[in-house]
């Protein structure tokens, strides 16, 4: 009796873990301003809109991050092995507390595994960006 106990409280915490976003606002805030070309999944559109998921451009240029959600983006980029040439809106109302929440859901949804972000590192980086 008391294994079958202990299965059940391992497989609660294992089901809780699994379930729970730590970054539900970021998750919000992306699935209305960046799922609707970037997907659901993070995985993009085919050769029209770039992969977030294992995207290691993405990975490379965090410092790029928040000028590039709050300001948009054109031009050529690759990611991994495929260009990508298409404007990218920006989002000049969003707060570096919103930015920070997209860019640490992003950085931790899906198969990434990338470093947490506060809103002052974002702060830091929009005070540099190029307009």
């Amino acid at each position: 009796m008391h294994r079958h106990v202990l299965i059940v409280l391992f497989l609660s915490i294992l089901l809780t873990a699994c379930s729970n976003n730590p970054y539900p606002e970021g998750k919000k805030l992306y699935q209305q301003k960046c799922q609707n070309c970037h997907g659901a999944d993070g995985n993009g559109i085919e050769k029209l809109m770039p992969p977030l998921n294992n995207s290691d451009w993405m990975a490379n240029h965090q410092d790029k991050l928040p000028c590039i959600i709050k300001l948009g983006m054109g031009g050529k980029i690759t990611v991994n092995g495929t260009d990508y040439n298409r404007q990218m809106p920006a989002n000049e109302k969003l707060t570096e507390f919103e930015i920070a929440n997209i860019i640490n859901y992003i950085n931790h949804a899906w198969d990434n595994d990338l470093p947490f972000r506060s809103p002052e590192w974002v702060q830091k980086k929009l005070s540099n960006c190029k307009e």
